[in-house]
């Protein structure tokens, strides 16, 4: 009976070696455990020493590739050719071939987000804005972006708030001119509508000097994802994420607060535009619970400062990750990038080349540096009651009037909405070149959408970027009062 147990006994170990050699490596006759290769490589660049340009935004700092996604980090070197806080992130997706970029603000925080056509190597027509709110949260703006002439249109803004582990979402505007065909001059309003013209937030980051390095060696970078990867804004991307898994993207589109009409009308420009935009959010969600959230990334990015003093090329390999400093961009593309990348490119250069050919990551130059301008006004109006359309009216000093009829002028101004259902805001800008003479604002009280309307408090600011800055507060007691607000004269870069 003994001989019999131990025959089975032998047999059961073969059986067990045999099917877990793959498990097994041979060492001195000895059979020891394999340690299969990490799935996780994290790869910190650094320019060489004679391509440096420390005014550059776009080299890229760092790759974190596991499970079939990729982070990235783009952004400045310092005169040490050591990596400063990134102004760019971007995130891929190969099994979706999704690939997207945030842009952040000078603190770090995610400030815009587009997606990459992946076929055709540009930049989607999307574009998603976040803006902390000083009181917490954030406003989320959804804008169809045309990037050649730098020129956006709004189709959604909602303020985004945490309730627990949750978030909400409250619809602040929605434009009804889904077709994005332009104003219809009949004098009477088809309802919400939104009007192109620049982003002016965007174009202040796109012209934003180098952030200068605030701690040691790979401080910053650690720091800065650290910072990025708990942010609220990225958590109310997972939370999308979430949506997106469980009812499709319409469902979480539906969620925020977008009409059935809109979320629906994927046909027309607004739909197609606003279901990328939610797939955007959600890409990026996935690839933060992937690639930066886990302990095994940040314990790389701590075994990184330690093991990679002074970058150069070095590899190190631990028994969950492969770290790597690479020096200069001439690598084998397959090395270091995913496979959405187009396959006529093989290396890393003229994937980055391609990038900075086609604006991949925002331009820094060819923008007016809104801050130092003279020629910068912007005038925004707000009322206190809801389901009411108050108008803003501002004649220039040629005499045109800039309002939900006439949206753009011949000098430059533009209206970017006009919210007929309350409470604003609406803004006119002049971004760049307001030309010198006599402005008068106006407000206008067009309706409401009850038969008695309400006594309405209206207040405009206007300011010029420079540090003027004039908050005025006006009453409209019913509809068609119209109301002078304040008549300024511009003198290159005063205002009286």
């Amino acid at each position: 009976m003994r001989n019999h147990s131990y025959f089975r006994l032998t047999c059961l170990l073969l059986l067990f070696l045999m099917v877990n050699s793959s498990c097994y490596r041979q060492k001195g006759g000895e059979l020891i455990p394999s340690i299969p290769p990490p799935d996780l490589h994290l790869q910190f660049f650094q320019p060489l020493p004679e391509d440096l340009d420390v005014d550059y935004p776009n080299y890229l700092q760092l790759n974190i590739r596991t499970a079939g996604v990729q982070f990235s980090s783009f952004g400045h070197f310092d005169a040490q050719n050591l990596p400063t806080i990134p102004r760019s992130f971007y995130f891929a997706n190969e099994e979706t071939e999704e690939e997207v970029v945030v842009i952040l603000d000078d603190d770090g925080r995610p400030a815009f987000l587009y997606n990459i056509d992946s076929g055709m190597g540009t930049k989607s027509e999307s574009l998603v804005e976040f803006e902390p709110i000083a009181t917490g949260g954030f406003y989320l703006r959804l804008y169809y972006y045309d990037w050649a002439s730098r020129i956006g249109t709004l189709l959604f803004e909602s303020e985004i708030q945490r309730n627990g582990s949750d978030f909400v979402s409250t619809p602040i505007f929605e434009t009804e001119n889904l077709e994005l065909e332009g104003i219809i001059k009949s004098g009477v309003k088809p309802g919400n509508r939104s009007f192109a013209g620049p982003i002016t937030r965007l174009n202040e980051l796109e012209n934003s000097a180098p952030i200068q390095s605030r701690g040691g060696f790979l401080e910053d970078l650690e720091n800065a994802i650290d910072n990025f990867s708990t942010d609220e804004i990225i958590d109310y991307s997972t939370s999308h994420l979430r949506a997106v898994e469980v009812g499709g993207i319409a469902t979480a589109l539906l969620g925020l607060g977008i009409s059935e009409l809109a979320v629906g009308a994927t046909a027309v420009a607004a739909g197609s535009v606003l279901s990328t935009a939610g797939l955007g959010i959600a890409a990026v969600g996935l690839t933060i619970e992937i690639a930066l959230k886990h302990q095994r990334v940040k314990d790389a990015l701590t075994t990184a400062k330690d093991k990679l003093v002074g970058l150069g090329n070095k590899v190190v390999s631990t028994t969950t990750a492969t770290i790597e400093g690479i020096r200069g961009f001439k690598r084998n593309l397959s090395e270091v990038w995913n496979n959405i990348a187009d396959s006529s490119y093989e290396t890393l250069e003229e994937l980055l080349a391609k990038f900075e050919e086609e604006e991949i990551l925002v331009p820094e130059e060819e923008l007016d540096d809104l801050p130092d301008s003279d020629g910068v006004i912007h005038i925004s109006l707000s009322w206190d009651t809801d389901e009411t359309d108050i108008d803003l009216w501002v004649t220039d000093p040629s005499g045109e009037r800039i309002y939900f009829e006439n949206p753009t002028s011949a000098s430059g101004g533009y209206l970017d909405r006009d919210d007929t259902d309350g409470i604003g805001p609406e803004n006119i800008y002049w971004r760049s070149g307001a030309p010198n003479g006599m402005y008068q604002v106006k407000v206008h009280y067009y309706g409401c959408e009850s038969s008695s309307c309400p006594r309405t408090n209206v207040v405009v600011q206007i300011s010029d970027g420079l540090g003027y800055v004039n908050t005025i507060q006006r009453v409209l007691n019913d509809v068609d009062d119209v109301v002078l607000v304040d008549i300024f004269t511009k003198n290159d870069k005063k205002i009286e």
